[in-house]
């Protein structure tokens, strides 16, 4: 089995005490990233089991390794319930890697620049759900780290704008050369996202769109990658209700128009309610 990993690095400039407490602690935590976080014992360490509740996701995270204001490995079992209510559960192993890219000033409360790195292993290269959980979660931690700059930085929790850009209902990602070729694209000249599966009644849905069409624009724009794509939908955060998306179907491509949906289902910004959290842990 060929599993493939990820990683992601922000600079941020900050006491490394900080960036430490914010990744090893469950008021850290909720600080910039989750919702509810409880820990199995006080402090951090080899063993400490740690429930975490993101929206509608569930971490069940054993903490496996820590090497203090450096690295803290876990191992994580995902579960989550999808807008279309099917549940989902699959296991990685992620690491928080803390790397000074200057001297590092340990005096106190002083701020120095550091990389911090989210690197993710263990998905399935031959999964086609795990190769759209592992773009999601690429792109996630992007946003993660991002938000915890702006936190220790600025001050801000940019959460509600960074994860709320509006969605169109459907699971997708990059395409492979294979499924490119399959609707007579070259491979070498057109690229675009696969689209995994749409749920029933979403934009995409009453747009048109099905499971295997390939969207290679959105209002004209390339989206040749899963990054792409989100990119292009986050920039219509605020500013407008509709979307043209350009896909194509057998060799024949296509263009119409789907209505921007922020619903809180489908950006995953759900209220974690007892019952909602107790209604995943029981689907397994």
């Amino acid at each position: 089995m060929h599993t493939e990993k990820t990683k992601t690095t922000m600079v941020i400039e900050a006491p490394l005490a900080s960036i430490w407490y914010h990744l090893t602690t469950a008021s850290g935590m909720n600080d910039y990233l989750t919702d509810r976080v409880n820990m199995s014992t006080a402090f951090l360490e080899s063993g400490t089991v740690v429930h975490i509740v993101i929206g509608d996701m569930l971490n069940e995270a054993v903490c496996t390794q820590i090497e203090p204001m450096r690295s803290v490995t876990f191992h994580d079992h995902f579960k989550s319930l999808l807008a279309d209510d099917s549940y989902l559960s699959y296991q990685v192993t992620t690491t928080f890697l803390i790397e000074p890219v200057e001297e590092p000033d340990f005096s106190r409360d002083s701020s120095s620049m550091y990389a911090v790195s989210a690197i993710v292993e263990g998905y399935e290269s031959d999964d086609e759900l795990l190769q759209w959980i592992r773009e999601c979660a690429d792109f996630g931690w992007k946003q993660s780290l991002f938000n915890l700059k702006t936190r220790l930085e600025l001050g801000l929790d940019l959460r509600q704008a960074i994860f709320g850009y509006p969605r169109l209902g459907i699971c997708n990602y990059t395409a492979t050369s294979q499924q490119l070729r399959a609707h007579f694209l070259d491979p070498n000249h057109v690229q675009g996202n696969w689209v995994m599966e749409v749920f029933p009644d979403g934009p995409a849905s009453l747009a048109g769109l099905q499971k295997g069409d390939i969207i290679v624009a959105l209002d004209q724009h390339k989206v040749p990658t899963y990054a792409h794509f989100v990119k292009e939908l986050s920039r219509s955060y605020g500013k407008k209700d509709t979307v043209d998306i350009q896909y194509v179907r057998r060799g024949t491509e296509y263009e119409t128009t789907a209505r921007l949906s922020y619903h809180a289902l489908l950006t995953g910004l759900v209220e974690p309610t007892d019952a909602r959290v107790n209604d995943i842990r029981t689907r397994e």
